[in-house]
């Protein structure tokens, strides 16, 4: 399911990385509210990430997960807790 709740108020640190995914073709699969934590956003992409982003500088966080019960890879606002994430495909 996807809350366009939860797409509207997205990390605005996140909101350019999740834009340029859209545009690039990517499209949202789902999104999910406290989950992992409570209080977290994320936004599941459908496919894997069309670009890979230096963000250390901007301080969002990036995992590699592979791990087929949750996620390919993450990028993560530690600010917020929300995180923008893509499946394997």
């Amino acid at each position: 399911m996807i809350d366009q709740i939860i797409v509207n108020q997205f990390s605005a640190a996140l909101q350019p990385l999740l834009m340029s995914e859209l545009t690039a073709g990517n499209e949202i699969k789902r999104t999910y509210q406290d989950w992992p934590e409570k209080g977290s956003f994320v936004v599941l992409l459908m496919y894997p990430f069309k670009f890979f982003r230096d963000v250390k500088r901007i301080g969002l966080r990036y995992h590699s997960l592979n791990d087929r019960k949750v996620w390919k890879a993450e990028y993560q606002d530690p600010k917020t807790g929300h995180r923008l994430a893509c499946a394997f495909g």
